[in-house]
């Protein structure tokens, strides 16, 4: 992994068949934080979260959502949950995401589309690997830390 101000990259072995980072996660309010294996579907138009994810970070979550059965099982409501791309950077965004009780193993979120698109995404095959580049933008803000190193 690499990291230039406000440029992440990241390489994989080819084939590659699923681009997993590590991100972090927040609940400020609660001063709860994790940091957990993400999965890049650009094929979700949505960020899903794993149920027990959202409640060991305590945020709470709507039971009503767009009720629907996919992939990864039934979606059983959406939370509001702080993302940190990737799990060691300052650069975060707050989004909406689908709360969801299975996902692939070891992975604990899912980042869609409405996360990528708030960056520029690339991935290039480069001398038999996979490079994954993500430019974040202004709609990223940058994570303050106070003297004990919580986030504020």
């Amino acid at each position: 992994m690499e990291q230039n101000n406000n440029i992440y990259r990241a390489t994989f072995p080819l084939p590659c068949r699923q681009i997993i980072t590590p991100i972090r996660l927040l609940n400020a309010e609660k001063k709860r934080e994790v940091v957990v294996q993400a999965l890049w579907d650009t094929g979700s138009s949505e960020s899903f979260i794993r149920t027990e994810t959202a409640k060991y970070l305590g945020i709470a979550h709507t039971d009503e959502y767009k009720k629907w059965i996919g992939a990864g099982g039934e979606v059983s409501g959406h939370t509001i949950v702080t993302v940190a791309l990737p799990g060691d950077t300052a650069y975060a965004t707050i989004t909406m995401a689908g709360v969801i009780s299975s996902m692939p193993p070891g992975v604990d979120f899912i980042i869609g589309l409405d996360l990528i698109t708030l960056g520029s995404l690339s991935l290039t095959n480069n001398d038999g690997s996979l490079q994954l580049t993500f430019r974040f933008s202004d709609r990223f803000f940058q994570l303050r830390k106070n003297a004990k190193g919580e986030v504020f």
